[in-house]
């Protein structure tokens, strides 16, 4: 929401009018299914975009206002972001009324970007960018963007978007994506820089990573036995599905008592 006023300077005094408002709508956002397995949605857009083609907003790491220009990167959260308060994917309603939210993407999901796609530099509308295409033959493309650190702007015909991950080994630096041609990389870079981010987020339908699943005569009764997923089980900490996204309608619910 902005607020504004009008006002004019009369012999000297300046006279104010009426303060009023004006509220942006919220961005909506298309996401595609890289057949990543059991890794997230990435966005069609930048953060801020409505097209491919645009860079969208520059925002310093953990910025999510996109507002802060301070070029010390000691004014920057020096901690994980995703999907906190500080990453501006996850603060801005991208999302509406679905079950799972946008958030910036980690840095174990832009290295799996990577790994499991078919990087191609690409023009669209006299754009230049990388096409990320999955093995299912979708793809995504992100266009150059150029960078700011602090408040100055350098278009260098290259692509910077942050990760939310925050270096281990050195605070000062956070996960990113870069890339210079057709070279693409996943790096880390100091968190003061602005840069784009394109949104990840959860599906919100059932998918199942086959490889994962237990099955067989898994009680040693005799029966057939499939498992998506049991916290008390093999599948607890390697499951065939993410249970974060499965949202159940009804439930059963029983109550007993032991005596004795």
């Amino acid at each position: 929401t902005y607020y504004y006023i009008a006002y004019a300077v009369v012999g000297g005094t300046e006279i104010y009018g009426e303060t009023k408002t004006l509220t942006t709508a919220a961005q909506e956002m298309p996401y595609v299914d890289l057949g990543l397995g059991l890794s997230v949605l990435w966005a069609s857009y930048n953060l801020g975009a409505e097209a491919e083609t645009e860079a969208g907003a520059w925002f310093g790491y953990g910025d999510a206002t996109g507002m802060l220009l301070s070029d010390e990167v000691s004014d920057y959260p020096a901690t994980d972001v995703a999907g906190t308060d500080n990453d501006a994917a996850f603060v801005l309603d991208l999302d509406g009324d679905r079950a799972v939210e946008s958030r910036m993407p980690t840095a174990a999901e832009i290295e799996a970007l990577i790994a499991n796609t078919t990087q191609t530099a690409e023009t669209v509308d006299g754009v230049s960018g990388i096409r990320f295409t999955g093995t299912n033959g979708n793809s995504v493309f992100l266009p150059v963007t150029g960078y700011r650190d602090g408040a100055t702007a350098t278009a260098d015909g290259n692509g910077y978007y942050w990760g939310g991950t925050v270096d281990a080994t050195n605070t000062d630096y956070a996960a990113s994506l870069s890339f210079s041609g057709s070279e693409v990389v996943a790096g880390y870079s100091q968190r003061q820089l602005g840069f784009a981010i394109r949104p990840v987020r959860e599906a919100d339908y059932f998918r199942i990573d086959n490889s994962r699943l237990a099955w067989g005569d898994i009680e040693n009764n005799g029966n057939l036995r499939i498992e998506l997923y049991n916290t008390y089980g093999s599948t607890a900490n390697a499951a065939p599905i993410v249970p974060s996204t499965v949202a159940f309608n009804n439930r059963m619910v029983l109550t007993f008592t032991i005596s004795g």
